[in-house]
């Protein structure tokens, strides 16, 4: 993966890294960024490939592009097991239940969260 100026990026820590400069002409090919670790940004720097660089405090490499959380929300019938497909309401949701269902229950997180 090549970082590209004004893209955000994920890190191996799950943090959101954005590219703010590049130094292609450099031998290196330094990517200027900064992380967001939850209390702020901080500046840090990686090689282009992603591998970090320098003597920053945040050494962690850039993993993958970074999408946008979409927050779920809804019920789903839950059985033994297995779970449904989200519904807008309860009433959609225990109209489609299937025999065997053991509950209905309201929902709400991020896609591609487990549900424990």
């Amino acid at each position: 993966m090549k970082l590209e100026l004004g893209k955000c990026y994920k890190d191996s820590r799950g943090d959101k890294v954005r590219i703010y400069a590049l130094d292609a002409d450099l031998e290196e090919n330094i990517v200027h960024g900064a992380v967001f670790n939850g209390l702020g940004w901080f500046q840090s720097m990686w090689l282009s490939d992603g591998t970090p660089y320098g003597s920053t405090d945040y050494k962690s490499p850039i993993v993958s592009e970074w999408k946008s959380q979409v927050r779920v929300e809804g019920w789903i019938n839950v059985y033994e097991y297995y779970t449904s497909s989200v519904y807008a309401t309860e009433e959609a949701a225990r109209a489609d239940a299937a025999a065997g269902v053991i509950a209905c229950v309201y929902v709400r997180g991020i896609e591609g969260d487990a549900i424990c």
